[in-house]
């Protein structure tokens, strides 16, 4: 009966929290692997970490949020290069290069 405390659930056990399976249309009551592909991709002489996420289209009203942090204690989105984002995906890279030897996180959260 809370929907804030229903969106947080994961019904079907897989890790992903229902609105989270909802904005990327995945289904909340069959576990599925997480669709989010994480990898490093060149650009120039450097390379960098990036994020694929699929999204539903018919979740308009979901905003995904893409941060990036050095320490997973401070995150941010400032700076983080969008290549894609479509109704149907969304690629996002990191600005500061992978190759330049400092550890890099990324991770997605979505707002309704």
């Amino acid at each position: 009966n809370s929907p804030a405390l229903e969106a947080t659930m994961d019904a079907d056990g897989d890790g992903l929290a229902n609105l989270m399976e909802y904005a990327m249309g995945t289904h909340g009551l069959a576990a599925s692997p997480n669709p989010q592909v994480f990898n490093i991709v060149p650009v120039s002489t450097d390379k960098y970490l990036r994020l694929s996420i699929p999204k539903n289209p018919a979740a308009s009203d979901v905003t995904f949020i893409v941060e990036a942090s050095s320490d997973l204690l401070n995150w941010s989105s400032a700076g983080l290069i969008i290549e894609t984002n479509t109704s149907n995906q969304l690629i996002v890279r990191d600005s500061i290069p992978a190759s330049n030897g400092v550890q890099r996180f990324m991770r997605v959260r979505v707002a309704r």
